[in-house]
């Protein structure tokens, strides 16, 4: 190119001469980073999910079963079993930071809805799922008790990790 047509391009530029004009391209933000608030029906969707996707083999394999019936001649281990289930929801919501997850309106202004919710699905899909499929005989409350509770601690984990990775 010419040099006089090198100069002319640069005034040009500099005296902001209509042309070509870079446009700004919006584009959703990734997957992590976002900061997560709340706690609504599509939270709860994506809890759900997550409990299914962890829970069927759950519920499918029998040593899901026989580890319930070792927790029901060991209260103590059922116990510290619900605890670690708990302790891992927390543990993946706050502790770990995948994500930037806050805590907004809690129950009872104490408690926060986010772990509450994925705790009462992945329990609820846990009775469901076991009950529905025949895996539990509630004619022995305590061992069925017992054989969900083993199978929650995987769809808890599940529907935290299924609610946080989406990053809504």
């Amino acid at each position: 190119m010419p040099a006089d047509a090198l100069t002319s391009i640069h005034h040009g530029v500099d005296a902001g001469a209509p042309g070509r004009t870079p446009r700004r391209i919006d584009q959703e933000g990734a997957v992590f980073g976002r900061v997560i608030k709340g706690f609504d029906r599509h939270d709860a969707a994506e809890a759900l999910v997550g409990s299914v996707v962890f829970g069927i083999p759950m519920v499918i394999e029998g040593g899901t079963l026989e580890a319930g019936v070792f927790l029901s001649s060991h209260p103590l281990y059922f116990f510290g079993t619900l605890a670690f289930g708990m302790a891992m929801v927390v543990g993946l919501l706050y502790v770990a930071e995948i994500q930037d997850v806050r805590v907004v309106d809690p129950v009872l202004g104490v408690i926060p809805r986010r772990p509450v919710g994925l705790i009462t699905i992945a329990g609820l899909t846990a009775f469901g799922t076991m009950t529905a499929w025949g895996r539990v005989d509630w004619t022995e409350p305590w061992v069925a008790l017992c054989q969900t509770a083993v199978c929650f601690v995987g769809m808890a984990i599940g529907g935290a990790l299924g609610d946080i990775l989406p990053g809504s």
